[in-house]
């Protein structure tokens, strides 16, 4: 075999690409692992094709550059992309060497290429994954089955204040907590993960400042080719999370105590105080004011009474205020809206019939509630009572109620025609202890608080739409 045939087959079984390129830029001749590389059969097919044809058109101007290099007499190593004739993208890492006037005494570089996609792709695959844990507001820190640290992203560096070169090689421990018992939580946990176990809780931490930190940890096996290897956290710091937990916890306790100090002063100032103002009132009775001459003795004796009268009336609401709180979450029980309506209609009959009260009633849409019995037979008697109270002059009250249900909900509308509200004025102190809006001798402003009070202690609640001398519409959801 002469000498020309042996480098011919050396030059087609070449393992990587050997080309010929022209001065001008035209392919001259590839091997067959060339051809294979940009998807040809025959050298035909690319054959005086120009390597702008082949070349990705943002690699082309360094390709030029190399390659005239390379025409002066330079050795230049260059990473390139090509397009396939299948036209897949691929990455390129070629050496090219002058060649002289091998082609025809033709002016040409010789190329030795080898496709390197592959090792470009894993290596950006790493660079993505490396990029994702840096950009993740998380710690995240992966260790040796021994607990070594061999990785740690960029938030983990900002939680714990160590830099990678500090704390990489070294052993977690470096961050535990000086505690016995949590060291001691962290060996059980290693030995976990060195059985493949996975666990996710809190932690205390330590960081570089000494500083102590709680931090929530999510930890999972790491298996390569199968075999555990390694363990990796991830952790975020839930300080601020635990020491509003704690002040939250803190507030409700004090609040909670709070209130029972003054559900206890209500119960001390309502019940301790009725005995003396029964006493107050029974003297009051006995007394014959006939025989009080002294004019100025007299006043101050009515005086006395009409104090200790409404002393006893603001003791009694109390009584019943505290027992609505008392009485808050008791059981429900299915109630009728007809029967509950008749009962309290029939102990009203004498004031609705002297007063002409119209009362409409449509329950056919829903006649049964979930509610407490004493609350919804107070619900009907406060607004009738109001109603009746709050007429119109010279306009007998008309009422109108009835039951839907909306969305899944109970509601019960009422409807009056008396004085109305004008709630531009009142709305932010409708359902307030002790309001009154209209003068009236009865009026006390607890008839809505009470119907307010007791609908949230059961979970329910009322609106209102109002115009002056135009009626009201209460709604209430139970």
């Amino acid at each position: 075999m002469s000498s020309v045939e042996t480098y011919q087959l050396i030059f087609e079984n070449a393992p990587h690409c050997v080309k010929v390129v022209s001065a001008d830029g035209y392919l001259l001749n590839m091997n067959k692992a060339g051809l294979c590389m940009i998807g040809a059969e025959q050298l035909e097919q690319v054959f005086k094709h120009h390597v702008k044809d082949l070349v990705h058109p943002e690699d082309y101007d360094k390709f030029c550059e190399a390659h005239e290099k390379a025409l002066n007499g330079e050795k230049v190593s260059l990473q390139f992309r090509v397009r396939t004739l299948t036209g897949e993208e691929r990455y390129m890492q070629s050496v090219m060497n002058p060649a002289g006037n091998y082609w025809n005494d033709e002016w040409c570089v010789l190329s030795l290429t080898h496709d390197v996609t592959a090792e470009i792709n894993a290596r950006k695959a790493i660079e993505f994954q490396a990029f994702l844990l840096n950009s993740v507001q998380q710690a995240v820190i992966a260790t040796s089955l021994d607990g070594t640290v061999i990785y740690m992203n960029n938030f983990a560096e900002k939680l714990y204040g160590y830099t990678r070169d500090e704390l990489v090689g070294k052993n977690l421990r470096l961050l535990s907590v000086e505690d016995p018992l949590i060291q001691e939580q962290a060996e059980l946990l290693m030995k976990k993960f060195a059985h493949g176990e996975s666990w996710s809780g809190e932690f205390l931490m330590r960081t570089k400042s000494g500083r102590i930190i709680s931090v929530h940890t999510s930890s999972s096996p790491i298996y390569e080719n199968g075999k555990l290897t390694a363990v990796m956290g991830i952790s975020f710091d839930i300080s601020e999370k635990k020491r509003a937990e704690l002040e939250r916890e803190n507030l409700i306790s004090e609040l909670t105590q709070r209130n029972q100090d003054l559900k206890q002063f209500g119960y001390i100032a309502s019940h301790n105080m009725r005995a003396p103002v029964t006493n107050l009132l029974g003297l009051f009775s006995l007394l014959d004011k006939t025989k009080v001459k002294d004019e100025e003795a007299f006043e101050i004796i009515e005086g006395m009474e009409r104090s200790t009268q409404n002393l006893n009336s603001v003791l009694n609401d109390l009584i019943k205020i505290l027992n609505v709180k008392e009485h808050a979450g008791t059981d429900k029980e299915l109630l009728s809206f007809q029967e509950q309506f008749n009962r309290v209609v029939q102990s009203m009959s004498d004031v609705i019939i002297s007063s002409g009260t119209q009362i409409q009633t449509d329950f056919s849409r829903v006649d049964e509630v979930r509610y407490q019995q004493n609350y919804l037979q107070s619900l009907f008697t406060n607004l009738i009572s109001n109603s009746i109270k709050f007429k119109r002059p010279e306009v007998a009250p008309i009422i109108h109620i009835k039951t839907i249900v909306d969305q899944g909900k109970v509601k019960l509308v009422y409807t009056d025609n008396g004085l109305g509200f004008d709630m531009d004025l009142v709305k932010d102190r409708l359902f307030g202890m002790h309001q009154r809006f209209h003068k009236h001798p009865e009026s006390k402003g607890l008839g809505l608080y009470l119907i307010k009070t007791q609908l949230k202690s059961m979970g329910g609640t009322i609106s209102l739409e109002s115009e002056p001398n135009k009626g009201s519409t209460f709604t209430i959801t139970f």
